[in-house]
C-alpha cells in the first residue's frame, strides 16, 4: 500500500486521467449551444430515433470514465501486487482516451461551429 501512494508517477498519471476526464466534461458544459437538442449516442439501437438522446446525455461518457479512474485509483492504494497497479492504470487510461476520443467524435459530428 505505501508503495503505491509513494510512488509519484503512478499518482500523476491518474492525476492525468482524471484532468482529462474533467476538462472534456467542461468542454461538453461550453458546447452545449453548438449542439443540436438531441445527439447520436446509442449507436447499440436500430438506425433513426432510437440512437438519439439529448445532448446533456454526453456528459454520462467523461462522467463514467472519471467514475472508473476514481474506484481503479481506490483500489490501486489497497493492491500491493505491482503488475495489478499497473493493469488498473491501464485501464484507466484506456477508458479515458476511447471515451474522450468518442465524445470529440460525437461533438465534430453534429456541432454547428
Amino acid at each position: 500500500m505505501l508503495q503505491f501512494t509513494k510512488s509519484l508517477p503512478k499518482r500523476k498519471a491518474y492525476s492525468a486521467t482524471l484532468s482529462i476526464n474533467l476538462l472534456v466534461i467542461i468542454f461538453v458544459l461550453f458546447m452545449q449551444n453548438f449542439l443540436p437538442p438531441t445527439v447520436p449516442l446509442l449507436y447499440g439501437q436500430p438506425l433513426g430515433e432510437s440512437q438519439l438522446a439529448k445532448r446533456e446525455f454526453l456528459l454520462i461518457i467523461p462522467i463514467s470514465a472519471a467514475l472508473v479512474s476514481t474506484v481503479n485509483l481506490i483500489m490501486g492504494k489497497y493492491v500491493k501486487d505491482e503488475f495489478l497497479i499497473s493493469v488498473l492504470f491501464g485501464l484507466s487510461f484506456l477508458g479515458t482516451t476511447l471515451s474522450t476520443i468518442t465524445t470529440l467524435k460525437i461533438i465534430f459530428l453534429v456541432g454547428n461551429f
